[in-house]
């Protein structure tokens, strides 16, 4: 399981992506969850990733801005 809450940039991120392809042998337990993600399209433009965005209900906790209340469940496809 791996945690990221948009540290990266778009070539940070496809260094990421490339990075478990390379060291990870078997993908389909790994999960990555992407909170307030910016740079979804790393994942999608190479095939092989399932991308959820999900929506979190912060209900009594106005203020936040639009991204923070979303979320990326990414999973090998």
């Amino acid at each position: 399981l791996f945690y990221l809450f948009n540290p990266f940039d778009e070539g940070l991120m496809r260094q990421f992506r490339d990075a478990l392809r390379q060291r990870v042998r078997d993908l389909s337990g790994v999960r990555v969850i992407y909170f307030a993600p910016t740079c979804l399209a790393v994942w999608t433009e190479q095939p092989g990733w399932r991308v959820e965005l999900l929506e979190l209900d912060l209900g009594l906790a106005p203020g936040h801005a639009p991204r923070h209340r979303r979320y990326a469940v990414i999973t090998a496809a």
